[in-house]
């Protein structure tokens, strides 16, 4: 694949979607919604698809592979060090898809209410002891605080509730 499929790509809006997600044979997607992640307990937060199914709850980012491609050919073509380069292929790979079986989640709850810097979210605990946190939009693009946030939130909270 070369630089004209990644133009090509990102002229097509592939940045836009999200990575594709493999459910397992028997698996329903019962509810999508815009999320947001953050990544190792701290910033940056990491946008995508939270997907609940009827055995999961995956988180799936968006698809950053054309624009990486594109940004470090940019910065070759700039004279950039190879170590700036490889930094680019490096951040877009730590964008990964994330799930956890719906049997290790212990609760899930309303989080954070929307702000400037961050959306609303939603906390959930693990049986293990650990805690991830989603932020929820209503729709791509959202400003943090509309209040169409906070609904699509407290929906798709009440879909956890009742998938499990």
């Amino acid at each position: 694949m070369g630089i004209f499929d990644n133009i090509k790509g990102v002229a097509g809006g592939s940045s836009k979607g999200v990575q594709p997600i493999t459910l397992a044979y028997g698996e329903r997607e019962l509810a999508r919604v815009v999320a947001c992640t953050v990544k190792g307990g701290g910033r940056p937060w990491v946008g995508g698809d939270l997907v609940l199914t009827d055995h999961r709850l995956l988180f799936t980012p968006l698809n950053v592979k054309d624009v990486a491609a594109l940004l470090s050919y940019g910065l070759k073509k700039a004279g950039a060090p190879g170590a700036v380069i490889a930094v680019v292929g490096w951040a877009a790979g730590q964008v990964m898809p994330g799930t956890v079986d719906a049997d290790e989640i212990a609760s899930a709850s309303v989080g954070r209410s929307g702000a400037l810097l961050n959306p609303p979210t939603i906390k959930v605990n693990l049986l293990s002891g650990g805690t991830l946190e989603f932020g929820i939009l209503a729709a791509r693009m959202s400003f943090n605080g509309a209040a169409a946030n906070e609904v699509a939130r407290d929906k798709f909270l009440r879909r956890i509730e009742g998938g499990r």
